[in-house]
């Protein structure tokens, strides 16, 4: 059913539910006793556009209210009086979102029981399978036994699933040695539990206690090959003819022999220095043994500067396919290459690498509803709370200490290189680094005019920003202690500069200016608002200021991110403001204290940034060789 709701009218979550689910079940049941099952299919119908839609990243249901989450709640637990359980259980589930959407709605028609248990992975290298399940709360009574022996699981967690600012259930992740069986059992709160085998494809397969579950692991080896996709046929188009040379070639001799499982690194198309640069200098150098590869596109300010120091590049193009096709490791600063830039409908069966996210930065916001879609091997945390927030129980990710190791990021190794390297006087530039903002790309990306210039021109933060950079007690600060203005755009701000209406006497660097890490080093102060550079200046113990001015429409309205363990008031590394003002008079205690962090402030810094040691790349390699270590 195709429904076309405005998400961020509060009547979504209010009259419409009642005009759309609650009175036609309450009209139909009138006088029969029941609703009849088409209508109760078109109320589940509705209802999970609601749940399905908040499972994804950005989702502007994020714009619900606390009170209009709360009537949302109670409208669902209305409607799902008159919907029978069986009408739920009977909704088609092949995914594992389509899994947890349904038991979202089970969950205000049967809060206390287990659900059926799920077959989402399988590790061949391993050998371990996955196994969810869900249940009310973070506690479990479950037995498992793979072909009669019982098993204990090698990792595992339970994850909370939320939904419109309330935690429904909580799904339960195993993983189990399972190398060589065939058969597999589940004893949930003391029943013998069907098993189902879900994936993203449409292979599926469920089996019953009466029919022994016998070959049940072999239909999970089979859904989850040890490759990205199973290829079924290749589309008669150029397309596809060019996808069958690629397929023929990355099997030659002389393209296995150049390309044998090798190792790709990738920070972007159009930049580097981040932390696929910083690990694929450090693997080069200390295990010249590795096959190493770094994707870069010729037209990168970085390209020559790579190439010069020794870097093995490879650009967009037929040979960048068959290295891909053939490697053992993809490493990125980003989730999105989980499969290599490359078509799984077309190469799938060819992909046999491993994944390796190496973050882009630290992860202080809930990016679950995108992370838990993207099939990484491995993911890198940096401060024991992000750990803890990613693999620990209770928290919304579905990644446990299977997938995630607190290695510290590559790039730190360098950047504790540089500041180093600096003489004190050196360190005194005050750089300022806001964050974009997703509303004003949006409005960019539809193509810049003079509305769409004058839009971004009027906007709160075009004018926050821009005022504090003309404000003349910050010039007069920053002159008498010495100190030099910076200023340092988002990307997404370059082209709108002019609208900040900057003084002369700051300096405006970006990316392609100098690279960033050199800025950092020469950092002896930054303000910025809710960038994770801020982790970066940190790392060096240097003085933070959080300019806030947009804080609740930040996290539910502008930029669509959802608040995650971080706070900034409790766990920020410096103050938090919400007025210009404030921002300078901050900078002149900063300056006064001669740029050394208050000491509560240190201490967050330090509980928070504990592996400061320069060995960070050394940790992540070990991490990525780790992975395919059986288990089983």
């Amino acid at each position: 059913m195709m429904v076309n709701i405005d998400w961020r009218d509060p009547t979504t979550y209010g009259r419409l539910v009642v005009d759309s689910v609650c009175s036609p079940l309450e009209d139909a049941a009138r006088g029969m006793g029941q609703a009849p099952n088409s209508v109760q299919d078109t109320a589940l119908q509705f209802l999970w556009h609601y749940f399905e839609m908040e499972t994804h990243e950005r989702s502007p249901t994020m714009s619900v209210t606390p009170s209009a989450a709360e009537e949302f709640h109670a409208l669902v637990q209305r409607a799902m009086m008159l919907i029978n359980r069986d009408a739920i259980k009977s909704l088609p589930v092949r995914t594992h979102t389509e899994f947890i959407v349904r038991q979202a709605l089970l969950s205000y028609k049967d809060g206390e029981s287990a659900s059926p248990v799920a077959i989402t992975g399988y590790d061949h290298d391993q050998g371990l399978v996955r196994l969810s399940y869900c249940v009310p709360r973070p506690s479990s009574s479950e037995r498992f036994s793979v072909d009669g022996e019982r098993v204990h699981g090698t990792y595992a967690k339970f994850r909370s699933c939320n939904f419109f600012r309330r935690t429904l259930f909580y799904e339960r992740i195993v993983w189990l040695p399972a190398a060589k069986g065939r058969s597999i059992e589940a004893v949930i709160e003391g029943q013998i539990t069907p098993i189902t085998v879900l994936s993203q494809a449409s292979a599926r397969r469920s089996q019953s206690r009466d029919e022994g579950m016998k070959s049940l692991l072999d239909d999970a080896r089979i859904v989850y090959p040890p490759f990205r996709n199973v290829v079924k046929a290749l589309p008669f188009s150029v397309r596809g003819a060019m996808a069958m040379v690629v397929r023929w070639l990355a099997r030659t001799a002389i393209v296995r022999r150049r390309f044998a499982n090798a190792w790709v690194f990738v920070d972007g198309e159009e930049e580097a220095d981040d932390n696929a640069e910083h690990l694929y200098r450090w693997v080069f150098r200390s295990h010249p043994e590795i096959n190493s590869w770094f994707l870069m596109e010729r037209s990168s300010h970085d390209w020559e500067r790579l190439r010069r120091e020794g870097f093995r590049l490879m650009p967009k193009g037929i040979l960048r396919n068959l290295l891909i096709l053939n490697s053992d490791h993809i490493l990125s600063s980003h989730a999105n290459l989980v499969h290599g830039a490359l078509d799984p409908e077309l190469y799938g069966d060819l992909m046999c690498f491993r994944f390796t996210y190496l973050t882009h930065g630290v992860h202080d916001k809930d990016r679950s509803h995108w992370l838990n879609k993207q099939p990484f091997d491995r993911m890198l945390a940096t401060t024991p709370m992000e750990y803890e927030a990613v693999a620990s129980d209770g928290s919304p990710y579905v990644f446990c200490d299977r997938e995630v190791r607190r290695t510290g990021l590559p790039r730190h190794d360098n950047l504790l290189r540089l500041a180093s390297q600096l003489r004190p006087e050196e360190v005194n530039w005050i750089v300022i680094m806001p964050t974009w903002r997703s509303r004003l790309a949006k409005i960019a990306a539809a193509g810049l005019t003079s509305t769409s210039y004058a839009e971004i021109e009027k906007s709160e933060y075009v004018q926050s920003w821009g005022s504090l950079l003309k404000n003349k007690r910050l010039q007069d600060f920053a002159r008498s202690y010495g100190k030099r203005l910076v200023f340092m755009p988002h990307p997404g701000a370059v082209s709108f500069l002019a609208a900040f209406g900057i003084p002369a006497d700051i300096s405006i660097i970006t990316k392609k200016d100098m690279r960033i890490q050199d800025v950092f080093a020469r950092a002896c102060a930054l303000i910025t608002d809710y960038s994770t550079v801020a982790f970066e200046l940190a790392y060096l113990r240097r003085p933070i200021i959080y300019y806030q001015f947009d804080a609740e429409r930040f996290f539910h309205h502008d930029h669509g991110l959802r608040e995650g363990y971080f706070s900034y008031p409790r766990d920020g590394f410096g103050p938090v403001v919400t007025k210009e003002s404030d921002v300078v008079m901050e900078l002149g205690h900063v300056l006064a204290n001669r740029c050394l962090p208050e000491s509560k402030y240190l201490q967050r810094i330090d509980s928070a940034l504990v592996d400061c040691d320069g060995g960070a790349c050394e940790r992540v390699f070990n991490s990525v060789v780790d992975i395919c270590i059986p288990r089983a």
